[in-house]
């Protein structure tokens, strides 16, 4: 077989014969689709997640708001194994608010979308809980079809914008094995 140093179609030399060619395309297809197979995939998935994250949020613009009294802000010791503090110490932020709509109490956890869930040095946590003492009046966003939805900083969350852009990465990268793949034509001869 020829290397591909011009960037056209692979090329055997005239004495391989039609099983080995065969054999050397069907494992190119294999090998380049299986790996296309697992970008797409990969992609699908940080789209459908980033996605929700994304349209979420932009619904969350249009939510109506409610006053809102935080009833307990703390933080949290997690141990993790994969840290930047040498100690394998993380922090994440209980917050609790409540609100009251057509005179039903309703409760909320959620300071933003962007902080779903996400671990934090201890300084940061400290002063997230700082800002948002117990007693202090807040406005809370809130879905007007469920309330338990409810969120005190509405908005698109960085994190669901950065899984799309890495998700539409990852279908790129799908499509060069493909790319590479497709049949090519010859060049005429003179």
């Amino acid at each position: 077989m020829q290397a591909c140093t011009n960037g056209t179609a692979m090329r055997f030399a005239p004495n391989t014969s039609f099983g080995m060619k065969l054999a050397l395309w069907a494992f190119a297809l294999v090998v380049g689709g299986g790996f296309a197979l697992v970008l797409f995939g990969g992609g699908g998935w940080l789209l459908y997640l980033g996605g929700g994250q994304v349209i979420e949020g932009l619904q969350s613009r249009g939510w109506p708001s409610a006053p809102a009294q935080v009833v307990h802000a703390g933080v949290v010791q997690k141990t993790s194994g994969r840290t930047r503090n040498a100690n394998g110490k993380v922090y994440a932020v209980e917050l609790r608010y409540t609100f009251e709509l057509a005179g039903q109490r309703h409760a909320g956890t959620r300071r933003s979308l962007d902080d779903e869930g996400k671990l934090l040095g201890q300084e940061h946590a400290e002063g997230i809980v700082r800002s948002f003492p117990v007693g202090s009046r807040v406005t809370a966003h809130y879905d007007p079809d469920s309330p338990a939805r409810s969120l005190l900083t509405p908005g698109v969350p960085v994190t669901g914008v950065l899984l799309i852009l890495f998700g539409l990465g990852l279908w790129i990268c799908g499509l060069l094995p493909l790319w590479w793949m497709r049949p090519r034509r010859r060049a005429a001869r003179r």
